[in-house]
């Protein structure tokens, strides 16, 4: 009977980690600005900024404040993340976003977090199936939290 017990909790206990589960809800984004990347929306903390990239074949864009750099690549070559899992702290997850399927991985290079989420399909460019990817360094835990946040909030048109 224990272990009929033990193993329901096992079973229960992993039906209620869905797979975005290492995504904290607990972000405040009271104050968050939605950018409207013309194919895709996310939110992002007010006080992150815009800077200049160019893109050769695809939409490009990059967005910074002092924890956080966000960029995104929107296009038919968008990177797939797939890093070396033997990378330090490494993580990877399969997870839903506004209903489409997603790629999520996260790993530690010199002082800082990496994390990257990517949408395998996520449209349409210039007749031709797009992707999109949004990488983000982070300076702190924090930081990536609030870049996971950033992720789970991409809306694609």
């Amino acid at each position: 009977m224990k272990t009929v017990a033990i193993t329901w909790m096992l079973l229960l206990s992993l039906a209620a980690c869905s797979a975005d589960s290492n995504v904290d809800r607990t972000v405040d984004r009271t104050g968050w600005n939605r950018i409207d990347a013309t194919y895709f929306t996310f939110d992002i903390p007010a006080d992150m900024v815009k800077t200049r990239v160019a893109g050769i074949d695809s939409l490009v864009g990059e967005y910074k404040n002092s924890q956080i750099r966000l960029s995104f690549d929107y296009g038919s070559y968008s990177d797939p993340l797939k890093y070396d899992k033997r990378l330090p702290q490494y993580q990877s997850s399969e997870m839903q976003v506004d209903g489409r399927k997603a790629r999520m991985v996260t790993f530690r290079q010199s002082e800082a977090w990496l994390t990257a989420i990517h949408f395998p399909n996520a449209g349409q460019t210039s007749g031709e199936p797009a992707k999109l990817t949004i990488h983000a360094a982070c300076e702190t835990a924090e930081g990536l939290q609030v870049a996971r946040a950033i992720f789970t909030s991409v809306h694609i048109k």
